[in-house]
């Protein structure tokens, strides 16, 4: 499934993946946020599902100049080749060689996580060609949305296999380098690195009292199998089957999304079997905190294995 399309673009792993999610293997679980709304979910939705699909058109036909400014300038676009930002993502569908032949949006849900703050998800199955290679489909996406104005534009965006995705993700180009990247606030990276360095520690040791703590009441993820609420995430922690020999988190960035929303990515590499299987040994991570008084709340979590 494929939110906007940028996921051809940045290489996406097609591999399964799970070992790093909050809630692996859980129930796909709807959620909404329980907190009020200041738009009727309806609209929200309705509102989120329309930009997606003028992301879709636009990437279709090429027209970089569109995510110009569709694009925050502090966007970050997250897949399995890491982390892009708005210029590289531009530049990517406008030099796009893929070939889009149809595609279809379902399962779409989008909730308020904050003043202004759309959270987008849906999954997208596709027939898309890259270099005659069938690129995967269908794929999982989130993209987060903030005011601008009038506007609604993204600041984040990233998309992950499903459970029975197939094809294969297009090579990136030989002398692609990763963007230049800059901390919101070196310390609030400092602190969410540690956040997360200390959930990684729990989720291993199969600990939810950390993940009780932590995330919010409407927090939700995404895995292989789609959302999974806060109550599937703590049950899927508590419940897991992977067994971690050892793992290291690295490379973190923090991005403002809006107000005292912030966004964290980072890579995980980890030694681990999930029911037996290899895990991915390498994923980009995204986590969306949120600060509550003098502490961080998890609103959203999501996991590209790397390609």
């Amino acid at each position: 499934m494929k939110s906007l399309k940028w996921v051809l673009l940045l290489a996406i792993l097609v591999t399964a993946f799970g070992c790093a999610d909050y809630g692996t293997n859980t129930a796909n679980t709807n959620t909404g946020n329980s907190n009020a709304a200041t738009a009727p979910a309806n609209e929200i939705k309705a509102s989120a599902a329309e930009l997606e699909k003028k992301a879709y058109e636009a990437w279709k036909k090429k027209d970089g100049k569109f995510f110009e400014g569709f694009l925050t300038d502090g966007f970050i676009s997250v897949g399995g080749s890491g982390r892009n930002v708005k210029a590289g993502v531009a530049k990517s569908i406008s030099e796009n060689p893929c070939d889009v032949k149809s595609y279809a949006i379902s399962d779409e849900d989008a909730v308020e996580i904050g003043d202004g703050v759309i959270l987008y998800t849906g999954k997208n199955t596709s027939d898309v060609s890259c270099d005659g290679k069938a690129a995967p489909s269908p794929l999982w996406a989130a993209t987060v949305y903030v005011k601008d104005g009038e506007d609604w534009k993204a600041a984040y965006h990233q998309t992950a296999p499903t459970t029975d995705t197939k094809g294969e993700s297009p090579a990136p180009p030989a002398d692609a380098k990763p963007p230049k990247l800059e901390d919101a606030d070196k310390e609030i990276t400092a602190a969410l690195s540690e956040k997360e360095k200390g959930l990684w520690e729990a989720w291993a040791k199969k600990d939810t009292k950390p993940f009780e703590t932590v995330l919010a009441e409407n927090f939700s993820e995404i895995n292989r199998e789609g959302r999974v609420d806060r109550a599937a995430a703590l049950k899927g922690i508590a419940e897991h089957k992977c067994e971690v020999k050892s793992h290291s988190l690295s490379d973190f960035h923090t991005q403002n999304i809006a107000g005292d929303i912030y966004l964290i990515t980072y890579k995980g590499t980890t030694d681990a079997t999930c029911d037996g299987n290899p895990a991915p040994k390498e994923m980009w991570v995204s986590t969306i905190m949120k600060k509550d008084g003098d502490d961080w709340k998890g609103l959203f979590h999501m996991t590209s294995p790397a390609a």
